[in-house]
């Protein structure tokens, strides 16, 4: 990748191209998209933001 390519970002997928993204990361040519930590930030920012439906809640246990 070099400057006249003109990209914005760049989407890494595959564990093998990872040193690859990071070089470029560095580089500070674009943003490096890694798909499967952007979606776990994405599912843990949407779940952190949600109230937990009532099928959740554990009922104490009580003995006696």
């Amino acid at each position: 990748m070099s400057e006249d390519d003109r990209a914005e970002a760049v989407i890494v997928v595959g564990g093998p191209l990872i040193d690859t993204a990071r070089r470029l990361a560095a580089a500070g040519m674009a943003a490096i998209i890694q798909p499967v930590p952007s979606a776990c930030s994405m599912v843990l920012r949407n779940l952190a933001d949600r109230e937990p439906p009532h099928s959740a809640t554990v009922p104490a246990i009580t003995r006696g």
